[in-house]
Parts: C-alpha cells; sequence; structure tokens
C-alpha cells in the first residue's frame, strides 16, 4: 500500500518520501523514535505515525458490551474502600496510574494486582495472567510468596511473566513487542508497569523527544488493552509543582491525559493514606481519603473511609508537607 492512499498529512507524507520510504511495511519495520529523530517530526506528525503504524486492527464494541466486559474483568486491590474508589476495581480497556512517594506502597499495590488478576471473578479476580514490566528492580519474589500464601504459590508465581528493563529504548522496544509477546501469553489480563516515570527522570532526554515517546507508549497501551481485554496499572513518582510546594505526579500534564485515572497515595508511620486524584468517570465527584495498612502478607481489606470536601483534603496535604519541610529546616540549622 502507498503512502499517498494512507497519509493524509501532507508534511509527514513528504519527510517520508524524500526519506526513501515506499510503503506502509517499510514503515513498520523502523521504531517511531528512531522515524523521529531521523526526520525530525512534529508531535502531529508522531501523532499521525502512530496511527499509521498499528500493527493490529482496534476492535469495535458497542457500549453494552464494553459495559459487561468492564465488570467482568476488573480486578479487586483486596481493598474494598480501594476498589469503591476505583469504581469496582482496576478496569480494563484503560491506563490506571498509582503515583506517590518513595515507600508509599505503590509497589505493593502492583505486585497485589499481579496476585489478584489470576483469581477466580467470586474472588476479586479475573481468572487471568499479568505482564509484570519492572524498570527499578523493585519486584521481589518473597513478597507475592507472602501474599499468595493461602493459594497455590507456585501457580501464582508461574503466571507472572516478569520483564526487567534497564533504559527508556528497552522499555519502548518491549512495548513494541506486545502485541507478539501477549500471543504467547494470551491469557493475559493485566500489564504492570512499576514506574512509568523511572528511566525518563534519569535519562537527559529533551522534554519534547520525552513527551514523544511517552505519548507512544501511552496510545500503544490503550491500543493493546482494547484488543485483548486487559487493564494496564503503572506507578509513577511525584514532583513539586509551583510556589506553593504541593506534590504533584511526575512527566507532566500530556502523560496524564493518557490516565483514565489517577490515584495518589503518600505514607504516615504504617499507614498509606491516598485520594483520587483524577477520574474521567467521576470528575466532578469529591475526593475520598482512605488508609490502606500493609502487613507483612497483603493489604488490609477492612478500612475506615471518609468523605471530605476538597479544600479540607488540600489542606490535610499542605498541612502534611509544610511540617516536613519545617522538620528538614530545623536539621539543617
Amino acid at each position: 500500500m502507498s503512502l499517498s492512499e494512507i497519509i493524509t498529512l501532507p508534511s509527514l507524507r513528504k519527510k517520508l518520501e524524500d526519506a526513501g520510504y515506499q510503503s506502509l511495511e517499510e514503515i513498520k519495520k523502523e521504531s517511531v523514535y528512531d522515524l523521529t529523530q531521523e526526520l525530525q517530526l512534529t508531535k502531529e506528525e508522531v501523532k499521525s505515525l502512530i496511527k499509521i503504524s498499528d500493527k493490529e486492527t482496534k476492535l469495535k464494541r458497542t457500549f453494552g458490551e464494553l459495559l459487561t466486559a468492564e465488570k467482568e474483568y476488573s480486578i479487586s486491590t483486596s481493598s474494598k474502600s480501594f476498589d469503591k474508589l476505583l469504581g469496582d476495581g482496576v478496569p480494563p480497556f484503560k491506563i490506571t496510574e498509582v503515583c506517590g512517594e518513595s515507600g508509599s506502597g505503590k509497589s505493593q499495590i502492583c505486585m497485589q494486582l499481579a496476585v489478584n488478576v489470576q483469581l477466580p471473578k467470586e474472588e476479586g479476580g479475573a481468572n487471568g495472567e499479568c505482564i509484570y514490566i519492572d524498570t527499578e528492580s523493585s519486584f521481589e519474589s518473597s513478597r507475592i510468596v507472602s501474599m499468595a500464601s493461602k493459594y497455590d504459590v507456585e501457580k501464582i508465581l508461574k503466571g507472572i511473566h516478569l520483564f526487567r528493563v534497564h533504559d527508556h529504548a528497552e522499555l519502548m522496544a518491549l512495548i513494541r513487542q506486545l502485541p507478539d509477546i501477549l500471543k504467547e501469553y494470551p491469557n493475559t489480563r493485566l500489564i504492570v508497569i512499576d514506574s512509568i516515570a523511572y528511566h525518563f527522570r534519569l535519562n537527559t532526554l529533551d522534554s519534547r523527544t520525552r513527551s514523544i515517546i511517552l505519548d507512544y507508549i501511552a496510545q500503544s497501551l490503550i491500543e493493546v488493552a482494547h484488543i485483548n481485554t486487559l487493564a494496564v496499572i503503572v506507578s509513577n513518582h511525584v514532583t513539586t509543582d509551583g510556589m506553593d510546594m504541593t506534590w504533584t505526579p511526575s512527566l507532566g500534564s500530556s502523560w496524564g491525559y493518557w490516565c483514565a485515572k489517577r490515584l495518589f497515595v503518600s505514607r504516615k508511620r504504617e499507614f498509606r493514606y491516598g485520594y483520587l486524584y483524577k477520574s474521567v468517570e467521576n470528575a466532578g465527584s469529591r475526593p475520598v481519603q482512605f488508609c490502606i495498612r500493609v502487613t507483612t502478607n497483603y493489604l488490609c481489606t477492612a478500612l475506615h473511609v471518609c468523605i471530605w470536601g476538597f479544600n479540607s483534603l488540600r489542606a490535610f496535604f499542605l498541612s502534611f508537607f509544610r511540617m516536613r519541610v519545617s522538620l528538614i529546616q530545623k536539621k539543617m540549622n
């Protein structure tokens, strides 16, 4: 198929033709990142390139079919309060993000979901398997063994397909191979990336290149999630935002647009606190403050939930942050 038949954006078609590309098959052999660098593509051109270079055809579903699949394949977090916050657990077809400081419980949640996805529906699972992409070497099989102690531990471990990536290039390559990997593991119902931000914060990529790579990763994840009826959960770091020094998810707003739900978690002693930072389904709802107490084995399910107004919740986290800053300043003095 010639480029003039499939590319509607004139500037992209000209750059590809000038570089010697004559067919869609030739484009598919190259990575989006390499083409972006080689041809100096704009963001609009990259988005158009991603759409035409997709290897799979998107599945068409009715609204009723989507709702039925979402109910059947949502995955429990083992916390009734957390599940209620998300609607009915972690949903398929979308990217759900858990962000927070180091030690706030992000990896714990990811690993718990890797176990839970393998459980039967009546226990909050999806009777599936998990592809676990570990970017920080934080995956610990001993924690999985502890979480799965009341199940068939060997079977649970075999149902988690672990991939470790060491830089952003490896992550991109793995995302590109997901359609083929999912053919090898067709029962996959969950993809975990822990964390999405790690290599992008360490690497000195300029903001434009980083944005292009993240757009490609996000669109590819949503594509495979729809084709294979699976959920995607990613953990993310936090950074300070603006003059008031409040915590906000890393990677900027462009990455945040791809996430259907964003959960913000923090830690105080042995308890974890969090709230719904963003939800496309509940944009007008009030934030929920909840606590996850992590034992040596699993996330507690008996949790107390209270609904706060937005100003009260924001004031709580601001006061908590200012207290920490004050303690640091005292130590420095």
